[in-house]
């Protein structure tokens, strides 16, 4: 017959098998194999604003040419009030009169009432490496920068981070976790390879 000291220490190694998982050594959540890839748009197939997105002003203007930020056949280039709204997305149902004009893929949206009609874009194939935006392994989320980026150490990095002040490159599509080079400022003398969990078009 077991002790009473005996029994506890039975006791004991039971419930720590049972804390620890049945004996199973705990571990960390995989680390992602692939990036995740997303086409941006803000309205259904029937051409009305998806309930996720949120409108943030409306404005009057137009459009003059296809955006330089996306490479999508529904993306457009627009001012208003000598401001440049890029991208502008139509509608499915164009004769609509708006678009919606998105400076990322998770912030609110402008709607913009067309004072004239979209002009007419030639279809072509996507280029792969035209990233719109990406979210970094490091928590950063980074939009391309229409103008001319910044040059780092060497390198021209066009696409703009938050909520830091990074700049990143380009992504690396050559594996199927992607990567870009990216320094934490503009002013930064070297680079690190950082992973590219989403990709937006």
């Amino acid at each position: 017959m077991k002790s009473a000291s005996s029994r506890v220490v039975g006791l004991v190694a039971a419930v720590l098998v049972l804390v620890l998982g049945c004996g199973t050594p705990m571990t960390s959540s995989a680390s992602p194999s692939h990036t995740v890839t997303t086409t941006y748009s803000p309205w259904s197939s029937g051409g009305a604003l998806k309930p996720s997105v949120r409108v943030a002003k409306t404005v009057t203007g137009s459009c003059w040419t296809g955006s330089i930020a996306v490479d999508a056949g529904n993306a457009y280039r627009c001012t208003s009030a000598s401001y440049i709204y890029d991208p502008c997305f139509a509608s499915p149902a164009r004769h609509a009169g708006t678009v919606v004009c998105a400076i990322n893929p998770w912030s609110d949206v402008v709607l913009m009432n067309l004072s004239s009609a979209l002009p007419h874009l030639v279809k072509h194939q996507r280029n792969p490496l035209l990233v719109w935006a990406e979210r970094l392994g490091n928590g950063e989320r980074c939009v391309i920068d229409t103008g001319t980026g910044v040059s780092v150490a060497g390198a021209t990095l066009n696409y703009y981070c938050s909520p830091g002040a990074g700049w990143a490159s380009v992504p690396d599509l050559s594996t199927s976790l992607w990567s870009t080079s990216y320094a934490a400022t503009n002013h930064a003398r070297s680079l690190r390879q950082v992973p590219v969990l989403v990709a937006w078009y």
